[in-house]
């Protein structure tokens, strides 16, 4: 099994890891691929929701300033809950978004592959939100992006910046 972490994200774990289960904690954004072992679970734990994997390569994003986690399947398939409910099971190209103080989530088809992006240093924006767009760019570059006119949060842009672009040139 492996895992690539974003920039500006945690994976601890504890001295037992491997011993009866596989159990990580994640803060921020992590890429999984995880060897399927029916004897020893491999769960992903962001606050009070837990991605119980099923053998599978998947993504996770989960920063602490948002109020949202999502998880999306590459291949194979997961099982997301919070501390309660089963909230869904999902395979490839789908993602469940969960809202981490209501705890209501939306499943939905998407492209994987935008959403591991990250892993290639492309930042690709499909059909999002100026808000979203800039909380995305923010955590690329580590800056807070704060829009003038509240008017503008809902308007959608979809965008794709090619590897090395610094800030400037992306906010142009």
């Amino acid at each position: 099994s492996t895992v690539i972490l974003n920039e500006d994200s945690k994976l601890s774990y504890e001295q037992s890891f491997g011993d009866s289960l596989r159990e990580v904690m994640l803060t921020g954004e992590a890429y999984f691929n995880v060897t399927h072992n029916a004897a020893k679970p491999f769960t992903v734990v962001t606050g009070n929701i837990t991605t119980r994997v099923l053998g599978t390569s998947f993504n996770v994003t989960a920063y602490p300033d948002q109020q949202q986690v999502e998880v999306t399947v590459t291949r194979g398939k997961v099982q997301v809950t919070n501390d309660e409910r089963l909230l869904g099971i999902i395979t490839p190209d789908q993602q469940i978004s969960v809202n981490t103080i209501t705890y209501d989530f939306v499943q939905r088809s998407v492209k994987a592959e935008q959403a591991t992006a990250w892993q290639s240093q492309y930042l690709i924006l499909d059909d999002v939100s100026l808000e979203e767009a800039a909380t995305t760019i923010g955590h690329k570059y580590d800056v807070t992006i704060a829009l003038s006119n509240d008017a503008l949060k809902g308007c959608r842009i979809s965008a794709t910046f090619l590897k090395g672009e610094n800030l400037e040139q992306v906010l142009t």
